[in-house]
């Protein structure tokens, strides 16, 4: 049971709280000993009244979710070369290279998901160093112009 009631946690765990015929105990050890049901249960309806002045007893406050982790799908220092290339894979819908890092930056891709993603979207996407201009592979064509003419 939650020694200082539902939804409440001590306030002041290193305060030592006595109770005739029981060894002393500081309130973080009669919490834990709470949470892990070693406080018999009867005594849970009457004990918030009897250690809030000892140990004080807040509300208490609903944890932050964490952070969301951003990755970079290419790898560290690595960016998408090819934003327009599409990647896809079973099961997942279909995204945009440039959609795709934007995912990871904002952390909406799982850490253990992205450190994956390299190696599988790496010449696709074209992920090259920050500064990375790919060189083209082919040789370029030229379009056909008119004959210049004299006038």
């Amino acid at each position: 049971c939650s020694v200082c009631g539902d939804n409440k946690e001590i306030t002041n765990p290193d305060a030592i709280f006595s109770f005739p015929e029981q060894p002393s105990i500081s309130c973080e050890g009669l919490q834990t000993a709470g949470e892990f049901g070693l406080v018999p249960i009867n005594y849970c309806d009457f004990l918030p009244m009897l250690i809030v002045n000892v140990c004080g007893c807040a509300v208490k406050t609903p944890e932050s979710p964490p952070e969301p982790q951003s990755c970079s799908v290419c790898g560290d220092n690595l960016e998408i070369s090819n934003p327009d290339a599409v990647f896809s894979f079973p099961g997942q819908p279909s995204v945009s290279c440039a959609n795709l890092q934007l995912a990871g930056k904002q952390g909406l891709i799982p850490v253990d998901e992205c450190v994956l993603l390299p190696g599988i979207i790496s010449d696709l996407c074209g992920c090259g160093p920050q500064d990375f201009i790919p060189i083209p592979t082919g040789v370029p064509t030229l379009e056909p112009t008119s004959q210049p003419t004299s006038q």
